[in-house]
């Protein structure tokens, strides 16, 4: 005799289930399905665009998230697109007709003395 004691299962009947029905109503149901026609899905934009016109988006997976503006979108896609390059020479042409392979030249405006930052000054007060 074993130290677990096994308790039997007591079966139960299963729930009633629906009957499936193919086919539409008021027609004969031959046991064939009837495809029915498939509306297309709204499209959902799950990126953001903030009042100035940079577009922000978000990605997550698991419990990691990334946060994406312009700029930093513009560099994954020259980063991709140069390892891309590396790896099969003849996409040159083809990326660089699209402008995947020009780098953005803009620097950020360094910021001047006696400013708040590159261009915002203080805030003025008489008294």
């Amino acid at each position: 005799m074993s130290d677990t004691a096994e308790t039997p299962a007591t079966e139960q009947p299963p729930a009633a289930m629906p009957e499936l029905v193919f086919g539409t109503p008021g027609s004969e149901t031959t046991g064939e399905a009837v495809a029915a026609p498939v509306e297309p899905a709204a499209v959902v934009i799950r990126g953001k665009l903030d009042r100035f016109g940079t577009a922000w988006g978000t990605g997550r997976r698991k419990t990691s998230v990334a946060r994406v503006t312009t700029g930093q979108a513009g560099a994954i896609l020259l980063g991709i697109s140069r390892a891309l390059e590396a790896l099969n020479p003849s996409l040159h042409q083809t990326l660089g007709e699209h402008g995947f392979l020009t780098r953005d030249s803009r620097m950020v405006e360094r910021k001047k003395y006696g400013y708040k930052k590159a261009r915002r000054s203080f805030q003025f007060s008489k008294r």
